[in-house]
């Protein structure tokens, strides 16, 4: 009998756990670089930065980014600071999955986070676990959309 869809083996090997670990890094990289826009935008020091966005979740360092852009930024930047903000949501919801899932091996071979976090729709099984898939190639992308470290002064 052929295995269930929903079998797993709870183990990843090696490699994609090297590549999840990337991922992590590079997270907190882009990370540091919201916080010193935000003390930049703040006209604060680092020791006096830190104060305010140390305890913070970065959901809410996003947050804060996007308010104070929004009143420190003009003109034709606008728009393309909405899209970083967008991005950064959005790698954001990645990064939360791939560090705080349960990473596991699926019968058909690919690599899923499991995580009872997931948004999943209303109408679903609110009991089950969701998985989210990411095959290399996905971390891999994941990886390189990360910008690099941005020095504010």
């Amino acid at each position: 009998m052929p295995p269930s869809p929903l079998s797993y083996k709870p183990e990843i090997p090696p490699g994609p756990e090297a590549v999840i670990g990337r991922t992590i890094t590079q997270w907190s990289r882009t990370e540091q670089s919201i916080e010193e826009l935000i003390w930049h935008f703040l006209g604060l020091s680092i020791e006096e930065g830190q104060v305010i966005t140390s305890p913070l979740d970065a959901k809410y360092k996003i947050s804060m980014l996007r308010g104070l852009g929004i009143k420190r930024i003009n003109g034709t930047l606008i728009k393309d600071f909405h899209h970083i903000i967008k991005f950064l949501r959005n790698l954001y919801e990645h990064r939360s999955t791939i560090a705080h899932g349960v990473w596991v091996t699926m019968s058909d071979g690919t690599f899923a986070a499991l995580s009872l976090k997931i948004k999943i729709p209303e109408n679903a099984n609110q009991a089950t676990t969701t998985a989210t898939a990411y095959d290399f190639e996905h971390l891999r992308t994941l990886i390189n959309q990360y910008p690099y470290p941005v020095r504010t002064g």
